[in-house]
């Protein structure tokens, strides 16, 4: 999990950095346009909710940041990755350059009117014309230009809230979409996305999978990479269903539910009692209910008492140790290669056990990093550099934990030298 944290830090600095380049209101293809077919505007126009005046819609003259871009009277979308363009649009000569080191290709739309369109000021993968609303340069069918719109999470109203959080989820007067999909059976009227703090990172989109879950007076929704197909999560309860904190955990009056880490799928905790089901105080990964204790992601930890069980936190932070009388657990990450949710550490001198951080521990017969003893280390001299974690000195988001001993120095719990 810190290394999909750090690739979602990583992508979203990329994209920083690479705006620079997307100068595109004076910028040429290299080589010539394609022809532009004409296209009918016959239909709504647009309304002056999402006129130049609007803050969530802006035109092309100044939309010097977008994807969007207009030459020689046609509108273009530029593609940073050729395998993405050929998935996404039927196969139209393009023209490519090289800026930095980053290749970028540039397609004409056909279908766009150039003197109605726009582009959202949330989301710069988003434009719209009298007639159509496009995703990536294409059309999403069926869609509404008079009356599409992003739908923020609960509590991000203001501009400045919603603005470039690339939120896949949006809707007209007739319909919910997710990104360039209509959601069968959604209602545009109460359907509302349901705000959590999954830390999986979809690399191909940039959006957060923990802004896909959602609900309306219906259903709930949980698409996986916006496939509409099987997007109703079957049994759960709209009325009640809500989200409770912590490493993504949900529940309704029937159960309880998580997204996997892995896929970013909801699921229900085999077990768990949703009228007794608690986050444990100040962490985000270990949970109780009177049957047991719960560990992201989806698991029942084995053999755990949820009236002594205690988890270890730092300055009010989750460490992922906990201790049950003087057993040791170490849980809510894959355990290095076993991709285990949990690790029973085993039996350890209660009294003289610290974290230290970084994903270090010690008492005083041994030092463990994630949950494993590391081999020979001398807890009396073992201390840990978080200031060479890769520059973050939080363990969460950091993947190179340093420390060093009187014999050793060691990387994530291996001895280097």
């Amino acid at each position: 999990m810190g290394f999909l944290h750090s690739l979602a830090a990583g992508f979203i600095a990329l994209m920083s950095a690479i705006g620079g380049f997307f100068g595109f209101t004076h910028s040429a293809p290299v080589t010539t346009a394609p022809a532009t077919t004409t296209v009918s505007v016959a239909g709504p126009v647009a309304s002056t909710k999402g006129g130049e005046s609007s803050p969530y819609w802006i035109s092309l003259s100044v939309a010097t940041s977008s994807f969007y871009h207009e030459y020689a009277g046609s509108v273009y979308y530029r593609y940073l990755d050729e395998v993405v363009y050929n998935k996404l649009l039927d196969k139209r000569s393009l023209s490519s350059r090289e800026i930095d080191g980053f290749s970028y290709y540039d397609a004409a739309i056909s279908a766009a009117d150039r003197k109605s369109f726009l582009v959202s000021t949330e989301d710069n993968r988003i434009g719209k014309d009298a007639a159509h609303v496009f995703f990536e340069g294409v059309i999403i069918g069926g869609a509404d230009p008079n009356t599409y719109e992003l739908i923020p999470l609960e509590g991000y109203d203001s501009v400045n809230d919603r603005k470039g959080v690339n939120y896949p989820f949006a809707k007209d007067a007739y319909s919910v979409y997710c990104r360039d999909k209509r959601i069968p059976d959604a209602d545009p009227e109460s359907f509302q996305p349901i705000f959590s703090t999954s830390d999986v990172f979809t690399s191909e989109y940039g959006d957060w999978i923990g802004k896909r879950v959602a609900k309306d007076k219906y259903h709930v929704y949980n698409p996986e990479d916006c496939d509409v197909n099987g997007i109703q999560v079957i049994g759960a309860d709209p009325a009640t269903f809500a989200y409770l904190g912590g490493q993504d955990w949900f529940k309704d009056e029937g159960g309880v539910y998580q997204i996997d880490g892995q896929v970013g799928l909801l699921h229900k905790l085999d077990g768990a009692d949703p009228a007794t089901f608690a986050i444990m105080n100040g962490t985000w990964n270990w949970a109780k209910d009177k049957n047991g204790i719960y560990v992201y992601p989806l698991a029942k930890v084995s053999g755990a008492n949820p009236a002594t069980f205690t988890p270890i936190l730092e300055d009010g932070m989750d460490t992922y140790y906990a201790l049950d009388g003087d057993t040791l657990f170490f849980g809510g990450r894959d355990i290095g290669s076993l991709g285990d949710p949990y690790n029973v550490v085993g039996d350890i001198d209660a009294p003289t056990f610290t974290v230290l951080g970084e994903g270090y521990a010690k008492d005083k017969d041994r030092v463990f990093f994630d949950g494993f003893a590391i081999h020979d280390a001398d807890p009396e001299t073992f201390r840990i550099f978080p200031d060479k974690t890769s520059g973050v000195v939080d363990r969460f988001f950091a993947y190179k934990a340093y420390a060093e001993d009187k014999n050793h120095v060691y990387l994530n719990g291996n001895a280097t030298q």
